[in-house]
């Protein structure tokens, strides 16, 4: 009886050591007052969930793994959390504290910085429909510096944000000199929008490479949108516009489907009657041009001076849709 005890309770024990620990929500500022209170007493995968509003704090450096931070939302799904350092601080948050891997940050919006809003060293967090704006300061990477080969950028937002002549929006650094003279791997940005930013350059690349798929670059100055000082941009289906500068400086990879325009195509680009409907009238006169070649046919929805099928396709992404007013 008493060996049948003692395995019962070692299996019990050992039961208890490989279960799964249960992420703990911690609300703020309901519960905790604070973005740093929360991550102070945050464990191993806890999730600090932010209530919609400004929060003037900044320096937070997480030391605890795989926490998540994630800010409230509006209705139409933009961040309702604002992190403000008011023109005053510099780093508002940073990720690369022993044991901060595996951070994921959502639904932030960062501004008010002078400069490494978001500061990224060696983790590769995940950073999900963030907006870097209004960040200002002559620093290598205003809004985000990033030495991380696995940092993960997707649909966030980089708008209105100034490094002056010499610093860029976003600087991403490997070692000096990279690996025996080469460039190493780098973060990804999906999605995301950059655009009105004013800097040396807008992402800039220094013994490190990155990737950009589906972004858009808008209406920025300076000297380049991506400029690669030693590492290589990839690109893929990617827009760049109306931008005061050289598109790409440095080693690029074109891997497809980008678009290089003098001119941004309209955001509601199947209007073609100016009535602020994509509707039936324009579709009579979608149908009218189709198959037609040349400048000036408003249904030439991609600018390649024909009027296809792949017109046709952006057509019916908007259709039934207004254009606001």
């Amino acid at each position: 009886m008493g060996f049948q005890k003692h395995i019962c309770f070692v299996l019990a024990a050992f039961w208890i050591v490989q279960s799964p620990v249960v992420a703990s929500s911690l609300e703020v500022p309901s519960e905790f007052e604070s973005i740093a209170a929360a991550m102070a007493a945050a464990q191993d995968g806890d999730i600090i969930e932010i209530a919609a509003g400004t929060y003037y704090e900044s320096g937070l450096f997480p030391t605890t793994p795989n926490l998540t931070f994630r800010g409230a939302t509006n209705a139409d799904g933009s961040p309702a959390v604002i992190l403000d350092g008011q023109g005053i601080a510099d780093i508002l948050l940073a990720i690369g504290a022993v044991d901060a891997s595996g951070t994921t940050v959502e639904n932030i919006v960062f501004k008010g910085s002078l400069g490494n809003a978001l500061w990224i060293y060696h983790y590769g967090p995940m950073i999900r429909n963030c907006h870097f704006t209004n960040n200002v300061g002559e620093w290598i990477g205003t809004a985000v510096w990033a030495r991380s080969d696995e940092a993960v950028f997707e649909s966030c937002r980089f708008t209105g944000n100034d490094a002056g002549v010499n610093g860029n929006i976003v600087n991403v650094k490997g070692i000096t000199g990279g690996f025996r003279g080469e460039s190493v791997g780098g973060p990804i940005f999906r999605d995301c929008l950059f655009e009105d930013n004013a800097a040396n350059g807008t992402v800039a690349l220094q013994f490190m490479n990155a990737s950009f798929e589906q972004c858009t670059f808008r209406n920025n100055t300076g000297t380049a949108t991506l400029h690669s000082l030693s590492g290589t941009s990839t690109v893929l289906d990617s827009l760049f516009c109306e931008n005061e500068i050289n598109e790409i400086t440095g080693n690029w990879v074109d891997d497809g489907g980008n678009d290089f325009q003098d001119v941004c195509p309209s955001e509601c680009a199947g209007d073609l009657n100016g009535d602020l409907q994509v509707d039936t009238a324009d579709f009579s006169i979608f149908l009218v041009q189709f198959g037609q070649s040349g400048a000036g046919f408003e249904a030439d929805l991609d600018q390649d001076m024909d009027v296809d099928v792949s017109d046709f396709s952006l057509f019916l992404i908007s259709f039934g849709s207004g254009c606001g007013s």
